[in-house]
């Protein structure tokens, strides 16, 4: 009989979990204010003066500085899938190491409706608040939704599974990827053991045709890799390697060593990753990443960039022994509510631009104040409704779909 992988189960110490979980938040955070800004301060997004909207030019420099990870939403997405893979292969492998048998149409099944059900709630979500608008006031520009209830159920079980964006909402166009891509992080993982310790090279040697046949492919292949370091402590087996060649590189070990490299690693990798998004890089070391990533992947060289850079700091957290601010008790939080602000943020800015942009742009006579309101009342509305969606919606999807056993 074939032993299910447990979805809930933890594939790493607590301390850790927490600061996964923590980088999803922020990531889902990034993503909403991304949004937001590319919204009223478009340069933060295309580096071009004529959309700039401040006297100096700030908001440009958003584009272009390596200060503008915090803007920069293809960051937090190839974020979302490296951690989606490195998670998802950590649980086979974990398996693995158990000497547990794997039940894949189990894992294929849970996994489909941990995603299927959080897009269901959006569909019907932005179903009923148009619907509802309408009736309430005629005269207000209609809520950009255009799907009748047996097209939305079709998108829901099928169409957005297999075409990449789908029809519901413009957020959900990753939802495709953290599907696919954690099976076939999984499927990868079932290769990967302990013996096996050229499994990182394996990887990365075919993450290059694989890119060529979708984008992100390179982005879960790191998700493995960084999961075949990490569970089977690569690190460890090529030091002790060395040292049966007479050299000795146990200082890596060590403690101290660990957190001064991991940090100086973390801060390298969010340096990569801030590359542009839209704009052309200034900054030497995006430009050198673009032209060496242009080599090898001329069609998607600024993802293979953005994939490396959060490869490379989560690499720096995993190697650091503690990550305390991350596994502190308001990132914990945070990282609850990191599915809700994904996936109700865009339903949210929709519905302000609907009722209260031109209103306060009407009563305030200066742009940024407006802005500024705006930003605080969107702020609130998006984590206060995502901690509503944990706490009644997301916590039932789970006990739901752990249930699930074909």
């Amino acid at each position: 009989m074939l032993t299910t992988v447990n979805i809930k189960e933890k594939p790493m110490n607590k301390e850790k979990i927490k600061w996964i979980h923590a980088m999803k938040g922020i990531a889902c955070l990034i993503v909403f204010f991304h949004h937001f800004f590319l919204t009223f301060y478009k340069a933060t997004y295309t580096g071009n003066p004529a959309d700039s909207k401040t006297v100096s030019g700030i908001d440009t420099t958003f584009a272009v500085q390596p200060y503008g990870i915090i803007l920069n939403g293809h960051f937090a997405v190839c974020l979302f899938i490296i951690l989606s893979a490195f998670l998802f292969a950590g649980k086979i492998m974990k398996a693995r190491q158990q000497e547990k048998e794997i039940d894949f149409l189990n894992l294929c099944a849970r996994r489909y409706f941990r995603l299927m059900l959080p897009v269901a709630y959006v569909g019907i979500l932005i179903f009923l608040v148009k619907h509802i608008l309408a009736l309430i006031n005629p005269a207000l520009p209609p809520y950009p939704f255009e799907l009748t209830l047996p097209e939305l159920l079709s998108e829901v079980l099928i169409f957005q599974w297999i075409t990449l964006g789908g029809k519901i909402s413009g957020v959900l166009w990753t939802m495709e990827i953290l599907f696919w891509g954690a099976l076939l992080a999984a499927g990868l993982a079932l290769f990967s053991t302990k013996k096996r310790w050229y499994m990182p090279f394996l990887y990365l040697l075919i993450s290059y045709p694989m890119e060529h046949f979708f984008h992100y492919n390179f982005n879960i292949i790191l998700g493995v890799i960084l999961a075949d370091l990490f569970y089977y402590d690569r690190i460890g087996q090529y030091v002790d390697f060395f040292r049966s060649k007479k050299l000795d590189l146990s200082f890596v070990k060590g403690r101290k060593f660990r957190n001064i490299c991991g940090s100086l690693i973390v801060l390298m990798g969010l340096l990569i990753a801030s590359y542009p998004y839209a704009a052309i890089p200034t900054n030497p070391v995006h430009i050198f990443f673009m032209k060496a990533f242009g080599v090898f992947f001329p069609l998607s060289s600024m993802g293979a960039t953005h994939g490396f850079g959060v490869f490379v700091l989560c690499a720096g957290l995993l190697i650091r022994t503690e990550n305390k601010i991350l596994s502190s008790k308001p990132f914990e939080k945070l990282g609850n509510l990191s599915m809700g602000i994904y996936l109700q943020h865009g339903t949210i800015m929709a519905l302000l631009e609907i009722l209260l942009f031109e209103k306060m742009f009407a009563h305030f006579e200066n742009y940024h104040v407006a802005v500024a309101v705006i930003f605080l009342i969107a702020f609130t509305l998006v984590l206060l409704t995502a901690w509503l969606y944990h706490k009644f919606i997301e916590k039932n999807i789970d006990r739901l779909v752990n249930k699930i056993h074909l």
